[in-house]
């Protein structure tokens, strides 16, 4: 079996992203020793190590800069999905203005095995690029100490699970501020049994919503019944089993804030097929705004976050850490309640 950049990096005691450069003989910001380069050098002859002739050719040709955005590989395609497909045309657009190209890496963000994880990490550090962007908050843990480890300029969209990980450069929506336009809406409508779906716990965005619920409901008064939080993934299918949850409750609420517009479009559904309207029963809410929430029947009331300027800032923050030297941002961009029928 051929030898791989990893087995170099083992044996030479250095990372992957340090083989990488030493072997491709690539300018970089963070200067290599002659010791290291030299060990490196001895331990690729070592283990036998013969690189891609064409890869390195082609990375010795390029005669343009390119950006490496990294995605989570899902089932759909994740570039079916409007708010992905927003985000990456605002990093496109940006960087193209800059004169920098822009790669696709879809990632595996759902496994734990070691072996997948550095094997795709391995794959992205063999991308001559000057910087990467993280899209995902499912991406924190398994990229980010390795991006930091290796001194490669990255910037991640959404705000990291891990506090220890703050002194990193990220770009978010307020989503806890979302969330209270949402409940507060609902509530100046008159609602007092207002339910809510959750996002994907597991995740900073789903976290923050759900706060932001449940801080509006206490600040007005009223109590958050266990029963009326019901878990959702973000998805359609998870906001139309939190719906039907919802609807088994006695009382049933009056009103539900779906921490996503594909959740709200599942759970109008449920309320759909349960024999009930929208908003005439039960009022509901969504949050992202995707182009489909305009044409649901009722049109959705929902929280508009600005997906492209997501994308357009973290490239502008990505360009000038490659361009500079590397500081830490926290960039929160404000939502905004876009009032349908369906409130």
């Amino acid at each position: 079996m051929a030898a791989t950049l990893r087995d170099v990096a083992d044996k030479a005691r250095v990372s992957i992203s340090t083989v990488s450069r030493v072997l491709n003989n690539k300018a970089t910001t963070i200067p290599i020793s002659e010791e290291t380069r030299q060990r490196v050098l001895q331990a690729a002859q070592t283990v036998g190590y013969k690189p891609n002739m064409a890869a390195r050719q082609l990375a010795r040709q390029q005669s343009f800069d390119l950006i490496c955005v990294i995605v989570p590989y899902t089932s759909p395609p994740v570039l079916i999905h409007p708010f992905y497909m927003s985000v990456v045309q605002g990093i496109a657009q940006t960087c193209q203005q800059h004169g920098y190209a822009v790669t696709l890496y879809f990632a595996d963000t759902h496994t734990s095995d070691t072996q997948t994880i550095t094997r795709d990490y391995g794959r992205i550090l063999d991308i001559p690029a000057n910087g990467v962007i993280l899209t995902t908050t499912y991406l924190d843990e398994q990229y980010v100490p390795r991006l930091l480890a290796d001194n490669i300029p990255f910037v991640h969209i959404g705000r990291l699970s891990d506090e220890s990980l703050a002194p990193t450069c990220f770009v978010d929506v307020d989503n806890v501020l979302g969330a209270r336009l949402a409940t507060t809406h609902l509530l100046q409508k008159g609602h007092q049994h207002i339910a809510t779906i959750t996002g994907n716990l597991s995740m900073p965005a789903g976290l923050d919503r759900l706060r932001g619920y449940q801080e509006t409901m206490e600040q007005a008064g009223l109590s958050v019944s266990s029963a009326w939080v019901a878990p959702g993934l973000f998805d359609s299918e998870s906001g139309y089993m939190g719906m039907q949850h919802l609807l088994a409750q006695t009382p049933q609420p009056t009103a539900v804030f779906a921490a996503s517009d594909s959740m709200a479009f599942g759970a109008m559904q449920a309320i759909m097929e349960a024999g009930l309207t929208v908003p005439t029963d039960i009022a509901v809410v969504g949050f992202d705004d995707l182009p489909q929430a305009a044409h649901t029947t009722p049109p959705l009331t929902t929280i508009q976050q600005p997906t492209s300027l997501l994308g357009e800032t973290a490239a502008a923050l990505l360009l000038d850490r490659v361009t500079a030297v590397p500081t830490a941002a926290h960039i929160t961009l404000q939502p905004h309640l876009i009032i349908r029928e369906s409130t």
